[in-house]
């Protein structure tokens, strides 16, 4: 389970994968945008909502990871 403290939020850059949907998500502190990635795949162009349901999966289902992690296009289930 991702348990970010919220003030963690605003001092920090934030990095969450959700293996159960082999996708990944970076949230920047400065300016608060939420981008995505899937397994293999490039980050996504466009901004995610915070009430996007994968992103919430995985605030409650996930883990944080680091950057180095995030950036990593390797799938890790192949």
């Amino acid at each position: 389970m991702a348990r970010v403290e919220p003030e963690r939020f605003a001092n920090e850059d934030i990095y969450l994968e959700y293996p159960f949907e082999k996708v990944l998500f970076r949230r920047e502190c400065k300016s608060g945008i939420i981008r995505r990635r899937f397994y293999g795949e490039e980050e996504g162009s466009t901004a995610i909502l915070s009430s996007n349901s994968l992103y919430c999966d995985a605030l409650r289902f996930g883990v944080e990871v680091s950057r180095e992690r995030y950036f990593d296009k390797r799938d890790p289930t192949n």
